[in-house]
């Protein structure tokens, strides 16, 4: 973290006592030793509160495959919530202790844009451990749900992230709408309304339009290099002499030609075919990284 302001810059490292005073919110996330980071993965989230002021700036180096969300708040409208597992930082009215707990932010309901966030005050471990853990969110849940009568009652597993999404059905098949590739299966190839059968598992990616050409999956590391109106030049890495993989959306562009060149700058053999506005290609690896030439007709 670097601060920029009044002419003075300000470094900030993960782990310190400077940074957990800008820090008014974290959940499941870890710093590296030596304060050489703070680490979040999957659902972890950690919020920061940044002095502001004219000429304030403020630089933060952030890893991959992070969302950022940026929000003015007045110091005054900023509540911060102890739960004891986490600690919420919120603006607006306070949330209203559950029925039966106490106001000390343990148990709480809170209202959330057309929906409402409902803590129990229990870790997401203390659920998997305790077979009877759940029982108060389920019955809180099921209550809600038939109230507008849409109670269902499924065993399945499905997670989304953006446009991936783990599927594992137990009890019932899995109807999925839309056009998605399999990320596991090594054709990429796009299905239409996909069905999971209980007890497989899968790895979807949600094949959308777009205006510009875009990796839909690769089997090692795929970086775009540069994308313009006649050419994408895409950068792969991965184990020497295995065969590479990718599928990428067209945008409704026609292809002209591919090339596949190693470090050396020597053409190497690779496939290509379409599947509508798609493009799949497949080469030899390289751990130094081979580059695809992807020309559009004009």
């Amino acid at each position: 973290i670097r601060i920029q302001r009044g002419g003075r810059s300000e470094i900030i490292r993960p782990g310190t006592s400077r940074e957990a005073a800008l820090l008014v919110g974290e959940q499941w996330t870890v710093t590296t030793p030596g304060g050489g980071g703070r680490f979040a993965d999957g659902p972890a989230t950690f919020i920061y509160l940044f002095p502001a002021g004219p000429g304030t700036r403020v630089f933060l180096t952030i890893g991959n495959q992070f969302r950022v969300d940026v929000a003015a708040v007045d110091p005054e409208e900023r509540q911060l919530l102890d739960t004891g597992v986490t600690c919420y930082s919120f603006t607006g009215v306070r949330p209203e202790p559950l029925p039966g707990h106490p106001d000390d932010g343990s148990a709480f309901r809170w209202k959330c844009g057309n929906g409402t966030l409902t803590f129990f005050g229990a870790s997401a471990e203390s659920f998997a451990r305790d077979p009877g853990g759940a029982q108060d969110l389920v019955e809180a849940a099921t209550a809600r749900a038939s109230a507008v009568e849409r109670t269902s009652w499924r065993r399945e597993f499905l997670i989304r992230r953006g446009p991936y999404m783990a599927v594992h059905p137990m009890t019932e098949e899995v109807r999925l709408r839309g056009r998605y590739i399999n990320l596991l299966d090594h054709t990429l190839k796009p299905v239409q309304d996909p069905v999971v059968q209980p007890g497989q598992s899968r790895l979807l990616r949600l094949v959308e339009n777009s205006l510009e050409p875009q990796i839909l999956g690769a089997s090692y590391e795929a970086t775009v290099v540069s994308s313009t109106e006649d050419a994408m030049e895409i950068r792969c890495t991965g184990p020497l002499g295995t065969p590479a993989a990718m599928r990428i959306h067209t945008a409704g562009r026609l292809v002209e030609s591919v090339a596949c060149v190693d470090p050396t700058g020597q053409s190497v053999d690779s496939r290509t075919s379409t599947e509508g506005d798609t493009l799949y290609v497949t080469f030899p690896a390289n751990p130094e990284g081979m580059t695809v030439s992807i020309r559009w007709q004009k």
